[in-house]
């Protein structure tokens, strides 16, 4: 029973989401992790939010000069840094050529259909497991301050209508109705649309609890390991080699997030996926007598709030960097600064000394699609490469590759995700 297993390289919610897809079908299963404790990469603190409403991949048409502006403005959204174009160029080619209006409306589309079955899966699974986190059904409220930022945002939102996603315009006196500590804020504000489908939780708390379930269905976990290299006998995956042994097992699923290109590029198979890292500020709302109430997206910067029972999560940036996941004090300072004008009353509740900082490094693909599939080597899958939507996808990755890999039908088309495109 033991070479039967499938071996999942990565710990992440894409990675425990398939290893629990699998198991419950009844395959036997085993994850690897690097870490000393699963979902302690991009996921440990990052925006809490599930939302297909924002499917859109970043690399919208335009983007290029919006790069280029970027290594001249240190407080850019996204923003490139000079040391790692060289690092980058193949993949930014690609990434640039993949803006194209008609491939980004395409991509956009695949991305909201598996983004919409995934957050689907997670209610279900919220409703029929009892795991001890918590999903919140708050929805998402997105402001504009120019009546242009909110008109593209709205031909978005009317595209992704038709498909299934439902939104609601607000005025900003709505706004404040909705959440009355954006009463200062409103006074900027054109318009701003609410998306009440979208969800929100923590994803370090999903990846362990599931993990725990799975186990329970007979999963193994082994954490502080690291996968060394895939091993082949006779054309076919037999194993891994690991930092402490050999591990057999008759299919291996890259799922390691930004670190599987480095993977997949031994075994022959290029993944063009490159970190883009993003930064958070998990703040301590304790004996905070006011407070946001739902998830708020900035539309101007693409800063977010959302609240996880007493804390608060700010995310923000996209940052160009190489696997450099330091964390910047310029980069925390300009998220403090959005903050306040995002929440002027409540930034006087700031605590540094009750403030963690984070950052992590998304696994962005070149047309802003995740590869889910079976690669041509036999035996080798892919779960990788989801950007910032891997926590709003993570469900539905796992349960798509686990129904092409026990040979059942999938839910939605696999087709935009295929490893081969």
């Amino acid at each position: 029973m033991t070479d039967e297993r499938t071996i999942i390289i990565g710990g992440g919610p894409i990675g425990v989401s398939t290893l629990y897809e699998l198991v419950r079908r009844g395959r036997p299963a085993v994850l690897i992790e690097s870490r000393d404790s699963l979902g302690s990469g991009a996921c440990f603190a990052n925006g809490g939010v599930l939302t297909p409403s924002l499917s859109d991949p970043w690399n919208g048409p335009g983007v290029g000069s919006h790069l280029v502006a970027s290594l001249f403005a240190q407080n850019a959204a996204m923003k490139l840094q000079p040391h790692a174009i060289p690092s980058l160029t193949r993949w930014g080619i690609q990434f640039l050529l993949n803006s194209l209006p008609k491939r980004h409306r395409a991509a956009t589309l695949a991305s909201f259909h598996l983004a919409q079955y995934s957050v689907d899966q997670t209610r279900k699974l919220d409703e029929d497991v009892e795991l001890d986190w918590r999903l919140h059904r708050l929805g998402t409220l997105k402001t504009f301050e120019t009546e242009a930022a909110f008109q593209e945002q709205l031909t978005l939102a009317e595209m992704l209508g038709v498909e299934g996603l439902t939104f609601d315009v607000l005025s900003p006196e709505d706004v404040v109705q909705l959440e009355p500590q954006l009463e200062t804020a409103s006074q900027r504000m054109a318009k701003a649309i609410f998306y009440p489908d979208d969800v929100s939780g923590d994803a370090h708390r999903f990846a362990v609890e599931l993990s725990r379930h799975a186990q329970s269905l007979g999963a193994e976990i082994r954490c502080s390991e690291a996968v060394l290299e895939v091993c082949w006998e006779q054309g076919r995956v037999i194993g891994v080699e690991t930092s402490n042994g050999f591990v057999p097992g008759r299919e291996v699923v890259i799922a390691a997030g930004e670190a599987s290109p480095q993977l997949s590029r031994k075994l022959g198979v290029r993944l063009p996926i490159a970190p883009a890292k993003g930064y958070s500020l998990t703040i301590d709302m304790t004996g905070w007598n006011a407070r946001p109430s739902i998830p708020v997206i900035d539309g101007a910067t693409h800063f977010g709030v959302a609240p996880l029972e007493d804390r608060l999560r700010c995310v923000g940036v996209a940052e160009f960097t190489g696997r450099d996941d330091r964390v910047k004090a310029a980069r925390v300072e300009f998220l403090n600064e959005l903050f306040e004008r995002l929440f002027p009353q409540l930034s006087a509740n700031l605590d540094p000394s009750k403030t963690e900082t984070w950052a992590g490094l998304r696994p962005m693909s070149a047309d802003g699609l995740p590869f889910i599939g079976a690669t041509q080597k036999e035996g080798l899958w892919v779960n990788a490469g989801h950007g910032h939507l891997g926590w709003t996808m993570a469900m539905g990755s796992g349960a798509l590759l686990a129904d092409l890999m026990t040979g059942e039908t999938p839910k939605i088309d696999p087709h935009p995700y295929r490893v081969d495109r």
